[in-house]
């Protein structure tokens, strides 16, 4: 299941559109206002331990090793521990749960942005097609006094989460890291549309 994971994630990225105009392929801008970079996404996660839970879902899910090329130009939007944490206590589900669920992996796409974004580059109301098909993730105002650099909007109305300002704009290879404070969950339509499109590709 994992290299069908992998490949659904390669045709995806590959399908995605190119966004050259905007696309920083040295990632100039971000290398100024990070403080740490790493060579590829993988690196991130491993380095972070605030991060372990992101960390474990792309291994589990195949996704890392589509991700540890360091020309992988992408934005993730990578949740905390605590935000995975408290997405399974609203949902009554264990870790264990969520890790061997087919819905982790859709979950994780609409994570990701196939566009090399730094906050200076978002602006409010703008949409961001992920790597999950057919979903945008929207830019929106902080929430007053939060400290957030802008609050992110899943298509699922009950899913939002908020950049954290102290881990924002990361360099991992050609992508960027941008923490969040919640898991975005996606429609439950385009979750069952992504693992039925996926066992049909396993039964080919």
């Amino acid at each position: 299941m994992k290299s069908v994971f992998a490949l659904a994630f390669a045709v995806l990225l590959l399908a995605a559109p190119a966004f050259a105009g905007r696309r920083l392929v040295q990632a100039e801008e971000s290398a100024q206002v990070a403080s740490t970079q790493y060579s590829s996404i993988p690196e991130f996660a491993a380095d972070q331990p605030n991060f372990s839970t992101f960390e474990l879902a792309l291994n589990l899910t195949g996704l890392i090793d589509s991700v540890s090329d360091s020309d992988v130009a992408v934005t993730v939007f990578a949740p905390t521990n605590a935000a995975f944490n408290n997405f399974l206590a609203a949902q009554k589900l264990s870790l264990e749960d969520l890790l061997d669920s087919d819905y982790l992996m859709p979950v994780l796409l609409n994570h990701i942005v196939p566009e090399v974004l730094t906050t200076s580059q978002m602006y409010i109301g703008e949409e961001l097609p992920t790597l999950l098909t057919g979903t945008n993730l929207t830019i929106a105002a902080a929430t007053p006094n939060s400290n957030a650099v802008y609050k992110i909007l899943s298509e699922n109305p009950d899913s939002t989460a908020n950049i954290i300002p102290s881990a924002h704009n990361i360099v991992a290879g050609s992508s960027l890291i941008q923490a969040i404070d919640a898991v975005l969950v996606p429609t439950m339509p385009a979750i069952e549309a992504f693992v039925q499109k996926t066992n049909e590709i396993t039964a080919a």
